[in-house]
């Protein structure tokens, strides 16, 4: 994609980042905190009841004894044009 679009990679590379929440509640408020707070704000308050059990439900599967483990990965690049 860099190269696409004019760039020289020069550092490519994707890291794990690792989070545990204590319950779906916490992971929630994180989201709605972060710039994907609004993902929500369209469903009604049942709606979100239910949205809220399901995530509950799925989650679960990725307790830990530290708690709901999260895990994302991130790409981080460092690139330049060819003229600089």
């Amino acid at each position: 994609m860099l190269e696409r679009a004019g760039f020289i990679a020069d550092t490519v590379e994707i890291l794990t980042f690792v989070d545990h929440a204590a319950d779906i509640d916490e992971i929630l408020r994180h989201s709605g905190s972060s710039s994907f707070g609004n993902h929500l704000s369209h469903l009604s308050p049942e709606e979100k009841r239910e949205v809220r059990a399901r995530l509950a439900k799925e989650l679960e599967a990725f307790r830990t004894p530290k708690g709901i483990r999260l895990e994302r990965n991130l790409i981080f690049a460092i690139a330049h044009t060819a003229g600089n």
